[in-house]
């Protein structure tokens, strides 16, 4: 029995040892399987901020306004620099392009009892669009909604033109086209046409072009406002009137004829030589190296109507004459507006009497002047050269009176000469009404040929000096003045001082005012003609 017992214990210690076998190398499992991949943490991309600043006249003079622009799409509107006002005002923002939309701007930072939006009219109800300048970083404010205003029809806007009072008038349709146009012009027949917009009385006329060549004048640039085609008015509805904006676009603006203006030539400009017009005003210019220099009296043209001494169109005359020796006394005169004939042929009448009364001051050579005129001036200058003993033309200026108004030469520059045949030769009789012609005769010289002969140069022809000098010359492709004008006028002429004293040529293709008559060789050609008997 007791070595049974001892074989069953022996049986069972045996099986416990197999079964605990290997504990000093516990068994290797594997990771458990995972059956979703957790990412990886990352942070928010940080908000980044935008300043622009606008510059603008306020309570306390030059004022700077600020606005942030977050990258989150928030925004801050405050003053930086404002004594008073330190309210910041935050809202939202949307973007297209360089136009910024902000809406919501509330005050978030009450530092004092002023509240920014509503100094301006930009900002409206927390609302405001503004156009950024990433490079400069500035923004300046588009302007509010207006409310909404029903703006067809037509309006008048009433101002001091070449003709004394003229009216121009837009017409604004309502599929968004404009028209403008002079109703009352007795010349400016053409009708421009563009489109519109409007915010309230504020209208935006955009892309005016010809469509109505009625005229030879261009209405646009008459007036610095309408630039290029454009132009910014208000409207008002109910007087059916409109005014004009300051322009918006830059370009430029010239008047209907030959621009005015100091041409930038050194010379004493703006002397008096009257007492009864500011217009009556000479420039004079004198060679290096001259002592007693013959002198040119320039007179401009204009249509008897506009411009000055100081206009472009004759700067290359005065340039040439002062390289060839030449004094020039560059004249302006009362305009038809002011004063009807004689009075502008008085006017340079007298500037010739002031030139040999101050011959000494000056250096002028008093015995050898010459007056040069192109276009109306041209018509000026001839009438002073044939008619310088004609005491009825010499108008009411007493200064300098007993001083001789005779001239050596007479250079014309295309030149309307016979004012009622003029009109007859270009086929317009029925236009001449309100032409130039007769704004300057102070009545229609087709109404009465007496008094439009008064203003003709063979009237006088007793007068006519007759060692006079003189050169005549046109475009034959004129359609202002007819260049049959010049050649009648030097084929009569020369039936009074002969042949030899009228020099005249056409040039060939060359309108009014061609850059053909300036040019080097023909400035120098007519400057050669007046040294064999100026010098």
């Amino acid at each position: 029995m007791k070595k049974l017992l001892s074989l069953i214990l022996a049986v069972v210690m045996l099986l416990t040892l197999v079964a605990c076998g290997g504990a000093g190398e516990p068994e290797t499992t594997k990771p458990p399987v995972q059956t979703s991949e957790v990412p990886e943490t990352s942070e928010a991309p940080a908000v980044e901020m935008t300043s622009y600043t606008y510059t603008f006249q306020g309570m306390m003079g030059e004022e700077t306004a600020q606005i942030d622009l977050y990258t989150d799409g928030t925004c801050q509107f405050f003053l930086p620099d404002h004594p008073m006002i330190k309210d910041v005002y935050a809202g939202t923002y949307t973007q297209e392009g360089a136009t910024v939309s902000i809406v919501g701007l509330t005050n978030v930072d009450t530092a004092s009892e002023y509240t920014t939006p509503g100094l301006w009219d930009w900002i409206v109800d927390g609302n405001a669009t503004v156009t950024i300048d990433d490079a400069a970083k500035t923004f300046a404010p588009a302007a509010a909604a207006a409310e909404a205003v029903d703006v067809v029809g037509s309006y008048i806007y009433e101002f001091d033109g070449m003709m004394g009072k003229e009216k121009a008038q837009i017409d604004l349709a309502a599929d968004g086209t404009a028209k403008f146009f002079l109703p009352d012009h007795p010349m400016i027949k053409d009708v421009y046409a563009g489109t519109y917009t409007a915010n309230g009385t504020t209208v935006s006329i955009v892309g005016l072009t010809n469509v109505d060549t009625a005229s030879e004048y261009t209405t646009p640039g008459l007036w610095d406002w309408i630039v290029d085609g454009n132009a910014t008015v208000t409207v008002d509805v109910e007087a059916k009137t409109f005014a004009p904006g300051e322009a918006t676009v830059e370009g430029p603006a010239g008047p209907v004829g030959p621009a005015s203006g100091d041409n930038g030539i050194d010379g004493i400009k703006n002397i008096s030589y009257g007492s009864l017009s500011a217009d009556q005003v000479l420039d004079a210019y004198t060679p290096e190296g001259v002592e007693k220099a013959p002198v040119i009296v320039l007179v401009h043209g204009g249509g008897f109507m506009f411009g000055d001494q100081g206009m472009d169109i004759v700067a290359p005359v005065i340039n040439k004459a002062l390289e060839h020796g030449y004094a020039v006394v560059a004249v302006d005169y009362r305009k038809s507006s002011e004063a009807v004939f004689p009075a502008a042929l008085s006017d340079v009448k007298a500037a010739v009497r002031w030139v040999r009364a101050h011959a000494m001051e000056y250096g002028f050579d008093p015995e050898h002047i010459a007056v040069w005129g192109e276009s109306a001036g041209a018509y000026l200058a001839s009438m002073t050269a044939l008619t310088p003993d004609v005491a009825a033309l010499n108008g009411d200026m007493t200064e300098f009176d007993k001083i001789p108004n005779g001239v050596t030469a007479l250079v014309s520059f295309y030149a309307p000469i016979e004012f009622y045949t003029m009109y007859d030769e270009a086929g317009k009789p029925e236009s001449a009404a309100g032409s130039f012609e007769s704004k300057f005769l102070g009545q229609d010289i087709m109404a009465d040929k007496e008094k439009t002969y008064t203003t003709y140069w063979e009237t006088y022809a007793d007068q006519i000096p007759t060692d006079l000098k003189v050169w005549i010359q046109a475009g034959d492709a004129d359609e202002k003045v007819p260049y049959t004008q010049s050649v009648n006028f030097a084929t009569r002429l020369a039936g009074y001082i002969g042949e030899e004293n009228v020099e005249h040529s056409i040039i060939p293709g060359v309108g009014h005012e061609a850059e053909a008559f300036y040019t080097d060789e023909n400035l120098d050609a007519v400057f050669a003609w007046l040294d064999g008997f100026m010098k």
